[in-house]
């Protein structure tokens, strides 16, 4: 296993593993679920993964200090809308999410809201890996699952 595909506490011993990856320019793009990522001490709170780190939720996670968490890159407009993020929780199928998730980022890139982001993240697969953390409990069905293969499809259509 990659040093850059777990976080790990000061003694080396692994405190999380991702729930999943893509591949993106040779790097990965891996998720983490942010409440399962250890402090540095061991303790609660969370530490930043050997890897670009990405904050892809809208809403600060609950009981997380932010000097806890300093993610390189927070950006909302790379979330659900408020609108749907509801709809979500109350019961939308994970299919019609991931479609309609997957068209507002779409729209948003091409109303130009996520360039800045793209491009970071463009330039941070190039250079590593990039960790998404997100608060949710449901591993398998959660919106980051669809970012990180927006962000794949979107990195790679950029090259």
């Amino acid at each position: 296993m990659s040093s850059q595909n777990r976080v790990t506490d000061t003694d080396g011993s692994i405190t999380a593993v991702p729930v999943a990856s893509y591949p993106v320019r040779g790097h990965e793009i891996f998720l983490f679920r942010v409440f399962d990522v250890r402090g540095e001490q061991g303790g609660e709170g969370t530490a930043r993964p050997a890897a670009f780190s990405v904050l892809a939720d809208r809403l600060w996670p609950r009981g997380i200090r932010k000097e806890d968490l300093q993610p390189n890159l927070w950006d909302k407009q790379l979330c659900p809308s408020q609108e749907l993020r509801k709809e979500f929780h109350d019961g939308l199928s994970f299919d019609e999410f991931s479609q309609r998730y997957t068209s507002e980022l779409d729209q948003r890139a091409a109303d130009g809201e996520l360039a800045d982001a793209v491009t970071t993240l463009s330039k941070a697969a190039g250079q590593g890996n990039i960790a998404l953390l997100f608060a949710g409990k449901d591993t398998e069905h959660t919106h980051a699952r669809v970012l990180a293969q927006w962000l794949v499809d979107s990195i790679e259509d950029g090259s």
